[in-house]
Order: C-alpha cells, then structure tokens, then sequence
C-alpha cells in the first residue's frame, strides 16, 4: 500500500516572530514591554515560547565558576597574585608591568613594578622576605594563572625550594583566581580617575598606583567585616588625616580680592608642609613673610622637578598671600626700618619676582 505524504505549511508563534524581529531579546523582557504598554503596535502574545536555538549559540554564557567555600584562617596561608597587562605608555622609569600580591586573610596588597615578564620570580623571592620578617609567619599556598612567567622553571624552583605550594588555574579561565582579578581592575580605576581628575600625564601612573595601593590598604573590603585591611595586619587603625594632602584632594586659597568661602579650584599639584619654625617672629608681617618666603622654596622646587620630567611650566606660578603688610613690603624694593629684623635669607624672594 503506497504511504501517503503531506505537507502542511507550519505557522510560527508570534512570540517567537517578534523574538527574532527584535534581535532574540529574552522572552520576559517581550512580554513586559507588552504588559507595560512600553511600545505600541504589540499584538498579543502566547505564554509560551520554543527553544530557541539560534540564541544558544549567539548569546550562551560560561557557567560561573562557584564560590570557594574555604578561606584563610591566618596571614600568609594563601597569597593570591596576578600580572597586569603591558601598559601602553610606559612609567617615567620605563617600566610597563607591575605585579600585585594580595593576602587572603587579610587582603592587604603589595605591589612591585617590572620592566619584563620574567622578573616576577625575583619579585616573589623579595616579597616573600619581607612580608615574612614583618609578620613572623610563612607563605603556605600561592595562588596565580597559568602564564608563563608563572610557570617557568626559575619560578617553580623557588617555591619548590621554599615549600611553598604553587596552584594554578585552570587555561584560559583566569576569574578562577577571582581575588587578583578583581584588585587589578580595582587598581586599574583608582589610578585612571587619579590621573584624568588632575589632568596628569599617563607617564605618572606608577607613582600613582603607589598611592592607590597606599589607599585601597586603608578603606574598607567586604571580605574583612569592619575592619580595615591594614588594622587586620598591623594590629592598629589607620591614621587618615594626612590623607587630605595626597593627589586626590583639593586646593583652596584666597586674597584680598575672593571671598574667603569662595576660594581657589585651579586643581594642580601642591605640597603643604607644616613644622615648628627654627626662629620666632616678632609681628604678623614677619611671619607671613617666613610662610611666603617658604613657599617659594616649594614653588621652585615643584618647578625644577617638573623639568627633570619633561613638564617644563610656561607661565609664572602665582603665590596667595592674605596680609596686606606682607604684600606691600614683597613688592616694595627698599628695605625699611621696620624690617632690619627680618632674617637676611628671607628677602630672596623678591629676586624671584617678575
């Protein structure tokens, strides 16, 4: 008996028609555009949609990796450590690389700077001697990827030699060694906003990712619950007020002519010194005299090293002074009866004047 065959013309669901019109977008999403009346012209849709299996293979996603349920117990149990990327400029020393090692206990952060891949194993021995003078305790377990300058026979020796266990992640899946990934983009953006908010050229950003480590060891980490990295391993909280003299802070200064709330944003860098004076001045004019005269020594001192790093200063730097009598006696050439007590070395700065 001869089979019979057919054809019937398949009809396919909407939802799944506007899946496709709209780029494979989630079945969820469709139908809540749909329920919130977010666009119009929408014909109404099947709860159900078929397996789509243009979308498995556009837009799969690798399956994430799980938790660790296991976690240091003490400094140096576990050390996790990454290499950065080649940097596209390099640092004012040449150098492109920087490695960072981070405790798991604690999860305060080293940082060393590199001008080759393959001087990590020397970086690791120096690291490893000085975190361990200071804590009294040993490296048990390094964790990093599967680089090579990770896994060169130098560097397998060494931790071989120092009983060290060495464990490393599995190829091409890096966020197995979430911890050190996560500090590296973490540094990566600290040092970007540090550097764009100053207006600072890309060449500084090693001096730069010394203040961000210097700063990421003293803010707070979910990872250790109300406390600081730094007070986990040094036993003592950080002090902070100096902090406000670093490159993220701002600048204000005023003269006669600006509100005194108003102030000075001009957002360059500055220093501050502050320190018991050697002699004790006999008027307020005097005084702001020794502050002016020092701040010109800071002046031609930033000036000097800015040359040395090719940053050469076209115009004159301008000095803010609040005491109309300091103002008047810097400008004035002649030197009055009323200043024969000032100190000889102060009136240098009227030579620096243009």
């Amino acid at each position: 008996m001869q089979e019979e065959q057919s054809t019937f013309l398949a009809k396919e669901s909407t939802i799944m028609l506007w899946h496709k019109r709209l780029g494979h977008y989630h079945h969820q999403g469709i139908v809540k555009i749909k329920s919130k009346s977010m666009a119009i012209d929408l014909p109404e849709f099947d709860d159900h949609i078929t397996t789509c299996k243009v979308r498995q293979f556009g837009k799969q996603n690798r399956k994430s990796f799980p938790k660790t349920a296991w976690s240091a117990t003490c400094k140096l149990q576990l050390i996790h450590t990454d290499m950065s990327k080649p940097q596209r400029t390099p640092s004012l020393a040449d150098i492109r690389y920087y490695a960072a090692f981070i405790d798991d206990f604690t999860r305060i952060c080293w940082i060393f700077f590199l001008k080759f891949k393959f001087e990590i194993a020397g970086a690791f021995w120096k690291f490893k001697r000085m975190v361990e003078n200071k804590s009294g305790n040993h490296i048990q377990i390094l964790m990093s990827d599967n680089e090579k300058e990770y896994t060169s026979d130098n560097f397998n020796a060494f931790c071989e030699e120092a009983g060290i266990e060495h464990q490393l992640t599995a190829p091409y899946s890096p966020l197995q060694n979430g911890v050190s990934v996560r500090r590296n983009k973490y540094i990566l953006e600290m040092i970007r906003c540090m550097l764009h908010e100053k207006n600072l050229p890309e060449k500084l950003w090693a001096d730069t990712a010394h203040i961000t480590i210097f700063l990421q060891n003293r803010l707070p980490t979910k990872a250790v619950k109300d406390q600081t990295s730094y007070e986990v391993w040094y036993g003592r909280k950080p002090f902070l007020h100096y902090e406000r003299h670093k490159m993220g802070s701002c600048k204000f200064c005023y003269n006669n002519e600006i509100h005194k709330m108003g102030g000075y944003n001009n957002g360059g860098v500055f220093t501050r010194s502050l320190k018991k004076q050697e002699i004790v001045a006999q008027s307020t004019a005097e005084a702001e005299f020794i502050a002016a005269a020092s701040s010109v020594n800071q002046v031609l001192w930033l000036r000097k090293l800015f040359c040395d790093i090719n940053l050469e200063q076209e115009k004159s730097a301008k000095i803010f002074v609040d005491n109309q009598a300091m103002i008047t006696i810097s400008h004035n050439p002649v030197f009055h009866g009323k200043t024969r007590h000032f100190n000889i070395k102060l009136f240098f700065k009227k030579s620096t004047k243009r």
